[in-house]
């Protein structure tokens, strides 16, 4: 039923409020069709707004912090280098290092395999609830390896052995990730 626009107590657009049920704010206009005014519509709700206290709250793919989302970013990274040695190791060879450099199949599958270990293991540590404490030392160790990816990636472009369009582009990922890492690290320490 339409709601009496008066939104008071009692309907005073009735010929009598005596003996009516009262017209309480929300409730239906039972006697509408003694009131001589028009009913207005019940009010359009509010829409639910999401601020970002709750979205930080939220769990979406096991990103709860800016710890997780780093973490994983080090995993995925981590496993999808490793997938691709494992998978192609002979494309991987002439996508990273110089035609000079011996091939080993072998040893690129097994290097591949050694970095899916490290990057499950990685994505791993975001399913088993650590605490901050152990998120951080999570990120000290990624902040190490890949700056050793870095470092062993630049020895190598300098050394001639690796390829260096695809080596300029694998370390500044590498080292921009270390940052980010040893950034977080430290972060919120006190908290």
């Amino acid at each position: 039923l339409p709601l009496c626009h008066a939104g008071t107590e009692t309907c005073p657009h009735l010929e009598s409020n005596q003996g009516s049920f009262p017209f309480y704010v929300g409730q239906p206009a039972i006697r509408q069709s003694r009131c001589e005014n028009p009913p207005i519509p019940p009010p359009i709700p509010k829409p639910n707004r999401i601020s970002h206290q709750s979205l930080q709250k939220m769990k979406f793919a096991s990103f709860d912090s800016t710890d997780d989302t780093l973490l994983s970013i080090s995993g995925i990274t981590t496993l999808g280098y490793g997938l691709s040695m494992a998978a192609a190791p002979d494309l991987q060879q002439k996508l990273y290092f110089e035609d000079h450099v011996p091939a080993s199949t072998q040893w690129t599958q097994w290097f591949g395999n050694g970095l899916i270990m490290a990057g499950t293991t990685k994505l791993a540590e975001n399913e088993m609830r650590l605490t901050k404490a152990q998120k951080k030392t999570a990120l000290k160790a990624c902040t190490v390896t890949h700056a050793l990816a870095a470092g062993l990636m630049t020895k190598q472009m300098l050394d001639g052995d690796f390829n260096k369009p695809i080596g300029i582009a694998s370390t500044a990922f590498q080292v921009g990730l270390a940052l980010a890492c040893a950034v977080r690290s430290t972060a919120d320490a006190e908290a």
